[in-house]
């Protein structure tokens, strides 16, 4: 399978809407616009997907963005030890991201890996700005950050 037939099966098998044309650029992108955070589907190149949802702006005093900045960096570590995503900072915008080879894997781990990236999403969302405990978060809590 090729990163875009990858987008393309994502979207049908979801439900969702997309433009045919945006499918035929060299590097292909779908947004999905959820209520929470904005879900993109990327093909970086012929063999490489990259999932990747912008979560929440930062707030613009420093020291609450680095707090909030440190409790995602610990919730990614905690997801981590089951599957690997990647939590990035763009200016002020928390992202999680995960780059799939789907050369390398068929319909059913395409489909399963993006519903967990989906979930991992609305796990950040739900606790990243609650003071509510998790136990996944929890297990991992090597920086002692209260989630």
């Amino acid at each position: 399978m090729q990163a875009r037939d990858a987008i393309e099966l994502i979207c049908k098998e979801a439900g969702w809407s997309f433009n045919q044309q945006d499918l035929a650029l060299d590097k292909s992108k779908i947004d999905i616009a959820f209520d929470n955070y904005t879900f993109s589907l990327y093909a970086l190149n012929s063999d490489v997907l990259l999932m990747r949802a912008v979560l929440f702006t930062l707030p613009q005093n420093d020291d609450d963005a680095f707090e909030i900045a440190k409790k995602g960096a610990t919730m990614t570590a905690a997801i981590w030890q089951d599957h690997k995503v990647n939590f990035t900072l763009e200016d002020k915008d928390i992202c999680l991201e995960l780059d799939v080879d789907v050369s390398l894997i068929d319909k059913n781990k395409l489909l399963s890996l993006c519903q967990n990236f989906l979930d991992d999403c609305d796990f950040f969302v739900e606790h990243l700005y609650s003071n509510e405990s998790s136990e996944r978060v929890d297990a991992f809590n090597f920086w002692g950050v209260n989630p």
